[in-house]
């Protein structure tokens, strides 16, 4: 069956292209059958933009975090042989303004899933969701922005039908392994890929 990378490109608009961009990275499964055995790239690509921008129902309907920012997504048949063409692309443009002030870019909060042991590397994963809004950003994650994170994932888990599977490629075994499991903790991490140029630089030489 057909594995579905899932590019999601997220753009939060603030002036410096290089680190305006966010890239997400997701796997699905889809199971051919029925009536019509094609695989559906373009509705795979827009269901994975609807649950990104904030526009799934009922699974990830908390997820609004990328409402206000535009998103590509870009859906690749991992199969194929690189260089890979898109098989199908989907995107949202928001109408709404990035009002608020927006935290470290760096400054990331985790989703985590799992086959059944966590301990396996190949059958683990992750994204990291950010960057936030900086009154968001206490010294822990709050209880809600968990919550959101964690319907986040569900919403992953509901993508398609039952012929779809959210799943962890191991790209040293070449193997998938469905997602049983989902969490996140309240501590931030760092994603040092994400960060800003810096703006100002002041010295000393006594």
């Amino acid at each position: 069956m057909p594995v579905a990378h899932s590019q999601i490109i997220r753009t939060v608009k603030r002036g410096d292209p290089a680190k305006d961009f966010c890239v997400n990275n997701v796997y699905h499964t889809i199971a051919a059958g029925g009536f019509n055995p094609a695989t559906d790239w373009q509705n795979h690509a827009n269901e994975i933009r609807d649950l990104f921008a904030g526009l799934a129902s009922p699974a990830g309907a908390s997820f609004q975090l990328y409402s206000n920012s535009d998103l590509l997504v870009k859906v690749y048949d991992n199969d194929e042989v690189p260089p890979r063409l898109p098989k199908a692309q989907s995107t949202f443009v928001t109408s709404l303004p990035l009002s608020y002030q927006l935290g470290p870019r760096d400054v990331q909060c985790c989703l985590s899933f799992y086959h059944a042991n966590p301990s396996v590397k190949t059958e683990r994963g992750r994204i990291y969701i950010g960057p936030w809004p900086s009154g968001r950003l206490g010294e822990h994650v709050g209880s809600s922005d968990l919550n959101m994170l964690l319907d986040l994932g569900h919403g992953l888990f509901d993508i398609g039908g039952e012929n779809v599977a959210h799943v962890v490629w191991s790209p040293t075994r070449r193997t998938t392994s469905v997602v049983q499991h989902y969490w996140v903790n309240d501590q931030w991490d760092t994603t040092r890929s994400r960060d800003v140029k810096e703006t100002n630089r002041i010295t000393l030489a006594p």
